[in-house]
């Protein structure tokens, strides 16, 4: 079976389930369903996080990120550079209010153009024009059951104790966590803050048509008696979504922003802190953690090469983001 995601401007069904817990983002393509892109909320939530004062802030994202800046410490040591980027190129305010949500709209429809999903025997597969295609099979029967059981013993451990705080704020926080890492304010950086947005909606399409062709259930639902740490999503556990969407960032990120090698360790530590922490939350097997990050690792280098040089929209939003990054 085989279809074009979004091939005829409509958005698939059975994936549109919001943005709560890794859903589907708010984003240009997984939006209302009539047709009309949502309104952005990256740069509010940014905005309100970096507003000490603002009632808006997300609590949990606070509490949680301390611990996870302790990782990537850790990891990769404290940014020597600065991430303060060039500031935003003047664009007169009538003309981007006019064409800013039709360009956006526009871009996520052709980008996911380009995605085309099919499963064959059992195996899943993401198309990408120009690259390497994304495959792999979902495991089944004993082995998934043998997974299942090591990721719900995996959640109760003092590991997943300590975690417990990254786990609970990164529920819906893939986007902002990689706009607090590179330091991005609404003021200097609004292409970038827009292409995130755009990134996500077009890493959505196929990673969300995958997990309704496998259809693989929760490691809780798997194993009798267990409870995750948080609330179960309510799409399907293969692949990782939060492996898909955080590996993709970094890989496309990376580029975007000309990385030097220490920005580059603490992206691609952020992302595989957000994965793993999947499996101590209890949501995620190993299969379903690393065949999310091979798709997002392919999809983030898509966009970063092919899709901007075959993709006019695509690379007028990525240049412009690029101008922001000296």
């Amino acid at each position: 079976m085989s279809q074009q995601i979004f091939g005829n401007g409509e958005p698939p069904r059975n994936i549109i389930r919001g943005s709560g817990n890794g859903e589907p983002p708010r984003g240009p393509v997984h939006g209302s369903g009539n047709g009309e892109p949502p309104r952005s909320n990256l740069s509010a939530r940014l905005s309100a996080y970096l507003d000490a004062e603002s009632p808006d802030r997300d609590p949990l994202i606070y509490a949680g990120l301390d611990a996870l800046r302790r990782h990537l410490h850790e990891q990769c040591g404290t940014p020597s550079v600065s991430t303060e980027a060039a500031p935003a190129p003047e664009v007169e305010m009538t003309k981007r209010r006019q064409s800013r949500r039709n360009r956006a709209f526009t871009s996520a429809l052709e980008l996911a153009r380009h995605a085309e999903v099919s499963e064959s025997a059992g195996r899943v597969s993401v198309k990408l024009k120009g690259v390497q295609p994304w495959s792999d099979t979902p495991l089944t029967g004993e082995q998934l059951t043998a997974q299942a059981a090591a990721t719900m013993t995996l959640s109760t451990t003092s590991e997943a104790d300590k975690r417990i705080a990254e786990i609970v704020s990164q529920a819906n926080a893939i986007e902002l966590l990689f706009a607090l890492e590179l330091g991005l304010s609404a003021a200097q950086h609004p292409r970038t803050i827009d292409l995130i947005e755009l990134a996500s909606a077009a890493i959505a399409a196929p990673l969300y048509e995958a997990k309704r062709l496998a259809d693989v259930a929760r490691p809780s639902e798997l194993i009798a008696g267990s409870a995750p740490r948080i609330p179960v999503p309510g799409h399907a556990s293969f692949p990782s979504g939060h492996a898909t969407a955080s590996h993709a960032l970094a890989a496309l990120l990376k580029v975007l922003c000309r990385s030097n090698s220490q920005r580059s360790c603490r992206l691609d530590a952020l992302a595989a802190r957000l994965a793993d922490n999947r499996r101590y939350a209890g949501l995620h097997t190993v299969s379903d953690t690393e065949a999310g990050a091979a798709l997002g690792q392919a999809i983030g280098a898509w966009l970063a090469t092919k899709a901007r040089d075959s993709i006019a929209q695509w690379r007028e939003h990525y240049d412009e983001a690029a101008r922001e990054w000296p």
